[in-house]
This record gives structure tokens, C-alpha cells and sequence, in this order.
């Protein structure tokens, strides 16, 4: 089975040197999916905003797939009041 590799990307850079193995390419972006999912509730809550990317690589380095997931929390209520 293939290696990949998913380096993380949220103000700072995690580069993952250990990998899983895994089936196929699809099986990769579910993973990606799921860490996003994971590590979107690790980011500070006294923020608005959250931006966080997951790039999947192959064993030769080779950047595959890029997954993003941006958070965006707007007080709507605040915003209309006059």
C-alpha cells in the first residue's frame, strides 16, 4: 500500500515525516477530510476566524491534493444595530 503524508498548515507548519499507509488517493482525502474536522476544533476560540489546510503528499514528495477549511464566526445581531 501507498505512503502519504499530510503536512499541516495553521499559522505555522507541521511537516509529517511518519505518514499513513493507505489503499488509494481517495482514501487519503477522506483522511485529510477528517483531520481538517479534527483540527478546525483545536484552533482558538477567541478568534473569528480560522484557516487551516492539510497538503497530502506521495512517498517521492510530490504534493497531491490540498484540503482547506476556512471558519469564519460574524455577529450578525452587532453588525445591524444602529
Amino acid at each position: 500500500m501507498p505512503r502519504y503524508f499530510f503536512d499541516i498548515h495553521d499559522g505555522e507548519f507541521l511537516q509529517d515525516k511518519d505518514g499513513l499507509e493507505l489503499a488509494n488517493l481517495s482514501a487519503a482525502r477522506a483522511e485529510a477530510r477528517r483531520a481538517l474536522t479534527g483540527l478546525i476544533g483545536c484552533c482558538d476560540e477567541a478568534k473569528d476566524a480560522a484557516h487551516v489546510r492539510v497538503d497530502v503528499r506521495c512517498e517521492g514528495g510530490q504534493r497531491l491534493l490540498a484540503a482547506t477549511l476556512l471558519l469564519v464566526v460574524e455577529d450578525i445581531q452587532a453588525a445591524s444595530l444602529p
